[in-house]
């Protein structure tokens, strides 16, 4: 009669999990959690490749705990108790459902839309084949126990296992790019021309400013990028910045505290704020006259797709290339 009831509520939690799952891969839920758990881990980590990829390591590897956890204490425990983490194990699995890649579809690493997503992703990867390997161990061990073909495969296979997880946790760090833990000025344009639609825009100069260079303007700053760009649509002169800080929090506080206006009738400034990133355009012209009011709509128009540029390197919130409206269009 249990056995009867409990292959019952298998088919009915199998039934359930498949309706969700579907669900789940037809919905926005399913882009939105993925890029939420990424983005998330950006804002807690500080968006630091090795970090990125760890973390993505981690939750199948999270997983796997789970499960074993699970297979080990089923049979001791109260039915409240199984009940319960039959259930967290449930929900768990499905929570991995938005991170499996759909067949024929985009390559999961383009499915990130986060900075260093690519690691995240390269992290999740390495983890999950951590956790079949280690799964395969403690299978063949077990296998090979209960035909008494080994007293000891279970527990020396096992062990295996813990050591294979270990050894990948220390190592999974090697899946990142050491160069990559700090945004640069070559890791975010690294050629010269950067090519928005139809125009071209080529920066003049590329500065690295780190800690102690950036601080003078802005407080709480990590670190600074600046760039000087020219554009084949105009005569549009744009001095570029990147500036970095520890979350988002500080660098929406740094855009509130800066002026919209520079106080200069010569040039014109756009701000915005990406994850931790504030992004800074002062534009003016290459001869330096005066800005009338009617140029200022083109004169936004390459610092609108300096920022798109910039979201697109980095691979965050990229959305769109800029299209004209009332206030950026393009002169040409």
């Amino acid at each position: 009669m249990r056995a009867g009831v409990g292959l019952g509520l298998g088919l009915v939690a199998v039934l359930a999990f498949a309706a969700l799952a579907v669900l789940i891969r037809g919905s926005d839920f399913d882009e939105g959690f993925r890029n939420g758990t990424a983005r998330a881990t950006c804002t807690v980590t500080g968006c630091g490749p090795g970090a990125m990829a760890f973390v993505g390591w981690l939750l199948p590897i999270i997983l796997l705990g789970y499960a074993i956890t699970l297979w080990l204490g089923l049979r001791h425990w109260s039915a409240l108790t199984r009940v319960c983490w039959l259930a967290g194990g449930f929900l768990l699995v499905l929570a991995a459902v938005p991170f499996f890649s759909s067949p024929g579809g985009p390559d999961f690493t383009a499915t990130i839309d986060a900075p260093n997503g690519v690691h995240f992703a390269d992290g999740m990867f390495w983890g999950a084949w951590t956790a079949v390997a280690a799964v395969i161990l403690i299978g063949v061990g077990r296998g090979l126990t209960l035909l008494q073909i080994s007293e000891r495969a279970d527990a020396v296979l096992g062990f295996v296992a813990f050591i294979t997880v270990l050894v990948s946790g220390i190592a999974v760090g090697s899946v990142a790019d050491v160069d990559g833990n700090e945004l640069t000025t070559t890791h975010l344009f690294p050629e010269q021309q950067v090519r928005v639609g139809d125009d071209v825009l080529t920066w003049e100069s590329a500065t690295d400013l780190d800690f102690d260079g950036c601080r003078d303007e802005f407080r709480t700053c990590l670190r600074a990028l600046e760039f000087d760009f020219t554009t084949t649509d105009s005569d549009a002169v744009v001095h570029f910045q990147v500036v970095q800080f520890i979350d988002e929090w500080r660098a929406q506080g740094a855009a509130d505290d800066l002026a919209d206006d520079t106080g200069d009738p010569a040039s014109l400034r756009v701000k915005n704020v990406t994850n931790r990133w504030l992004v800074i355009s002062t534009v003016r012209h290459a001869d330096g006259r005066v800005i009338a009011d009617d140029e200022r709509k083109w004169l936004r128009w390459p610092a609108t797709e300096l920022d798109y540029a910039f979201r697109r390197s980095v691979k965050y919130n990229v959305g769109k290339a800029p299209t004209p409206s009332d206030t950026i269009a393009p002169k040409s």
